[in-house]
């Protein structure tokens, strides 16, 4: 499959609602973790073996355990896994682009570190009795189908727990294969060596026949392999795995940065406050009329939950969703309110992970009140300004607003050379006062920026 058909299946699939991920040991390798030859490698030189001639690590780590027992070989492993950096830029994508389910074959804490680093909860669940833990809201659902390293007497890494895996984790496999049946995968640093999972998706397969599900995988090309070939032919064909091959694990990068680009396109920040009461009626119309717009064209809202425009915005987007029967209010509409205990540091951590996910910031007024009741200039509108341009937003100020959002409006006529987008739109966005085409004018730009990133 060529790039620009895969990363455009994966996007429309993502929009649907529809796609799981599967992370392979490959994921792991920009955070320094071992490959399976790496971590395998002691194992091979004890029993007079060469790794390189190794092709099935689980039959290896069963040599070893044959020879020098379980306890020998899950102390090497540990002492090689247990790390302290789990940094990983692939997995910081991969974060940002919000799966709500991930399933994995690593036993590290690779995954689950980089999620907690961008302050999203998780269930991590390597063991039948947490499976109890995967419906609760606005988590994301991490399963490790080999087990957890802080457990490492169960976990998956001989060829006795591969053959026996069907037998002791069958709950966990009924789960698998129903998340196989609902939606599509994208496999990402897998070999599919271990079979657990081509097993389950041959058994799908039996029960649907002919009408055969698609998942998809990226996967590092071997052009001097000719076995490869074959294998990935196999996939194809056998198991409906449609692969993406590329010479480099830094193209796997680039790939994912292009597909989250393209999935959060789809989400629009909203940053504004309004401590002055003597406009809140105009704040909510013009708030409710762009959310109104922004959900008629299947665009998502996030809101930080700034003073009084969190309410307009939230209210009126609530109210929209329910009138279209939306049934998925959660992922139309993020609201991420800040603690009032927060530190300075805290708030900019925070302002960070929630404007990640969002390709647009739209600036609505921006005024608080400083210790003398005197109305002033929002710092924390400013501020998530300024990380929205780090971040590669795409800023839209309704300076007609005044405060933060005129400041930031009239930086921007200055400087429209840096802000080709809003060319012919600006002088527009400050002055225009009416709520319904200021909210026409915010989903026209927004819409052309959209079609701009698509068709890239």
């Amino acid at each position: 499959m060529n790039k620009k058909t895969f990363i455009s299946r994966i996007s429309d699939s993502f929009y649907n609602g529809e796609v799981s991920l599967f992370l392979g040991a490959g994921t792991s390798l920009d955070a320094n973790f071992p490959t399976w030859p790496e971590l395998l490698k002691p194992c091979a030189e004890e029993l007079g073996l060469d790794i390189n001639n190794v092709s099935d690590y689980f039959q290896l780590a069963q040599y070893y355990i044959n020879e020098y027992g379980e306890s020998e070989l899950y102390s090497l492993i540990n002492e090689r896994i247990n790390k302290i950096n789990y940094n990983s830029k692939s997995l910081d994508i991969i974060v940002k682009m919000g799966f709500k389910s991930v399933w994995t074959t690593n036993f590290d804490k690779v995954i689950e570190k980089n999620f907690e680093n961008q302050q999203i909860n998780i269930n991590a669940i390597h063991d039948e009795k947490d499976l109890s833990s995967v419906n609760l809201m606005n988590r994301v659902n991490i399963f490790k189908l080999n087990g957890d390293i802080g457990h490492i007497d169960k976990i998956v890494i001989s060829k006795s727990d591969i053959e026996n895996y069907y037998l002791n984790h069958e709950l966990f496999l009924s789960f698998f294969q129903r998340e196989l049946m609902t939606n599509t995968f994208l496999f990402i640093g897998y070999s599919f060596k271990d079979e657990i999972v081509l097993k389950a998706i041959q058994k799908l397969h039996s029960y649907i026949g002919k009408n055969k599900k698609a998942f998809y995988a990226i996967m590092i090309d071997k052009p001097e392999d000719r076995n490869f070939k074959f294998f990935i032919s196999d996939l194809e064909k056998r198991y409906n795995i449609k692969i993406l091959l590329v010479g480099h694990p830094d193209e796997i990068q680039e790939i994912l940065e292009t597909i989250k680009n393209k999935i959060i396109s789809k989400n629009v920040f909203i940053s504004g406050s309004l401590d002055n009461f003597s406009d809140e009626e105009k704040a909510y119309k013009i708030s409710k009329a762009i959310c109104e717009k922004l959900i008629d064209s299947d665009y998502n809202i996030v809101t930080g939950f700034g003073k009084n425009i969190g309410y307009y915005v939230s209210g009126s987007s609530i109210q929209k969703l329910y009138s279209i029967n939306e049934p998925n209010i959660e992922k139309r509409l993020i609201m991420r309110p800040f603690a009032h205990d927060m530190s300075l540091k805290e708030d900019t951590t925070y302002r960070n992970n929630l404007i990640a996910n969002t390709k647009f910031t739209v600036v609505i007024y921006g005024q608080a009140l400083d210790v003398n009741n005197n109305r002033v200039i929002s710092n924390g509108v400013l501020e998530e300004v300024d990380i929205s341009e780090k971040q590669n937003n795409y800023i839209i100020p309704i300076g007609s607003t005044g405060y933060a959002a005129k400041k930031v409006a009239l930086n921007i006529k200055d400087n429209i050379t840096n802000y080709p987008y809003l060319e012919n739109y600006i002088d527009k966005l400050c002055v225009e006062n009416d709520p319904d085409k200021i909210a026409q004018l915010v989903l026209h730009i927004i819409r052309e920026i959209t079609n701009n990133i698509i068709n890239q």
